[in-house]
């Protein structure tokens, strides 16, 4: 009897032991894996991974989980009001580029724009140029961006990231001031011939629905310019693939409006591999005849963006830009003023190569040969009928 007693009193106590310890693992929380952030809005949260499964919370951009585990392609995470469930791993974002995609967003506020445009597909928005670079977040087709830097970098072959897909003609139609880039192959260079093949990627910002404003580097081929009238078709008559643009002014027309006056900084074709422009035009808006009129024009240049432009204060007043530009001795500040329609350079290599072209012409003084007399003339022949 005591024996039975004892092992009844033994097993309670395994019981007992076993209940509480069972208590102390329910209350302490479960082992945070890392942080993350949520990459878009109405990300749904599953109560498992199975293929039948019921929904118990939503996250929205920017919103902090905690990762427990992951498994395949799916995440385990607990939301800010501790509900646990699991998602997609590429609906999530680590703390550390989340933090770096806020740092870019940032600093892309505070960035002069140096041209517009829109999305002609979906594209995808990285903290780095480059297919490899990781992805903020997918921008729509038809979206509005702001365009800040341009890069160029070696096009990357063993990159598993090919982008999405490239812009075909019955994406969108273009407005006659849209300014679009061809289409081209993944492997299509912006460099010079014989180069090794490379890429166009530009910073952008944009404004996403749902998101607020968000920065990052797109490539070049997945966004088409939107140039004012009449940009688009000078810079074409010019042969010139516009890059940035300006505008320097306004000035009244007969009509008791005002009409802006714009710089245009643009490429050649098959240029720009380490500079951003080549070409300078100005276009101001002549009352006479009614129309735009090429008031400047600079070639040869290797311009890097951005260029700051301080616009005019009032109707027709004075305006200046600059810019740097890679020369031969190194990069060079060029500092340029628009008085009405005239603009010269006031800083850095003041006489550009078309102009120190003609001031070297007209310094060389061309010698004409000395006119001859009649009397000389006669008494040549007589000295040869001599001679004769």
């Amino acid at each position: 009897m005591r024996k039975l007693i004892i092992a009844v009193a033994f097993v309670i106590a395994v019981v007992v032991a076993g209940a509480a310890l069972m208590r102390n693992r329910r209350q302490q929380p479960t082992p945070v894996y890392e942080i993350a952030r949520a990459k878009a809005n109405h990300i749904t949260v599953w109560n498992s991974t199975a293929q039948i499964r019921e929904p118990v919370a939503t996250l929205n951009f920017g919103e902090r989980v905690d990762v427990l585990q992951k498994f395949a392609d799916s995440v385990n995470v607990r939301t800010p009001t501790g509900v646990s469930g699991w998602v997609e791993e590429h609906d999530l974002i680590s703390q550390d580029l989340w933090q770096q995609a806020t740092a870019l967003a940032t600093r892309v506020e505070e960035m002069p724009i140096q041209a517009s445009g829109r999305t002609r597909v979906p594209a995808n928005l990285h903290l780095e140029p480059g297919r490899s670079a990781p992805m903020v977040v997918e921008l729509s087709r038809d979206l509005p961006v702001q365009m800040l830097e341009r890069r160029v970098i070696p096009l990357s072959r063993k990159s598993g990231d090919l982008g999405l897909r490239q812009p075909t003609a019955t994406d969108s139609p273009h407005d006659p001031v849209t300014v679009a880039a061809p289409a081209k192959t993944p492997e299509a260079t912006v460099a010079s011939p014989g180069a090794a093949p490379s890429e166009e990627w530009w910073l952008i910002r944009a404004e996403v629905k749902d998101l607020g404003p968000v920065g990052g580097w797109t490539l070049g081929h997945f966004l088409a310019l939107t140039a004012p009238a009449p940009l688009p078709d000078y810079s074409a008559a010019a042969n010139m693939r516009l890059t940035a643009w300006f505008i320097l002014n306004r000035v009244s027309d007969d009509n008791g409006g005002d009409k802006p006056q714009y710089l245009a900084a643009g490429l050649r074709s098959g240029e720009g591999g380490d500079y951003d422009f080549s070409l300078l035009r100005v276009y101001t808006w002549g009352t006479k005849r009614a129309r735009y009129e090429t008031a400047y024009v600079e070639d040869n240049l290797r311009g890097k963006l951005p260029i700051q432009v301080t616009p005019a204060t009032s109707l027709g007043g004075d305006s200046q830009f600059r810019f740097t530009n890679a020369g031969p001795d190194g990069d060079t500040s060029y500092v340029y003023e628009m008085k009405q329609t005239t603009v010269r350079r006031v800083q850095g290599d003041l006489a550009p190569k078309k102009t120190r072209a003609k001031l070297s012409a007209q310094s060389h003084t061309k010698v004409r040969p000395k006119a001859t007399s009649k009397s000389g003339n006669s008494r040549a022949k007589k000295k040869a009928h001599r001679a004769g």
